[in-house]
């Protein structure tokens, strides 16, 4: 059975079509939806109770209640919402810092996982032995309550 010239152009057209769409996929009103990971994480102050995360282009900084920490690589969460990156965390303890004291950090974990692009919950886990730190809720926008320590 042979298959008529234009049922075979109109079939390598369709496929063309597919294959153009790099990964994506067409939502319903015509933008295009990436399929295997969503945009970064919003950038700017991420706030919570006892905890504040200002994102960058290219990591981030936080700040806790009685620590502080840096966020080395970009926040790019993958289709459900899910982060893992690199940073460190500084324990923090109260009263004033002796002249040329060293801030030593910890490597670190921060894992996230992104509601609706507003909200993130950030758990914070030492990488040489998998203990978490602490786990704290953030919404993009919104300002930190944090205590520090005394």
């Amino acid at each position: 059975m042979k298959i008529p010239k234009l049922m075979t152009a109109v079939f390598v057209l369709q496929i063309i079509t597919v294959l153009g769409q790099d990964g994506a996929c067409q939502h319903k009103d015509n933008t295009t939806m990436p399929t295997t990971k969503t945009e970064r994480t919003q950038t700017g102050t991420w706030g919570g109770q006892g905890a504040r995360l200002d994102v960058t282009e290219g990591g981030g900084t936080v700040e806790f209640d009685c620590a502080h920490g840096t966020i080395s690589e970009p926040l790019v969460p993958d289709e459900n919402g899910h982060f893992e990156v690199r940073g460190t965390y500084v324990r923090e303890r109260g009263g004033p810092v002796r002249i040329g004291a060293e801030e030593k950090g910890q490597p670190v974990i921060y894992i996230g996982d992104l509601s609706d692009q507003k909200l993130l919950t950030l758990t914070i886990k030492l990488a040489d032995s998998n203990d978490v730190v602490a786990t704290y809720t953030v919404t993009h926008g919104k300002n930190a309550r944090l205590r520090k320590c005394l």
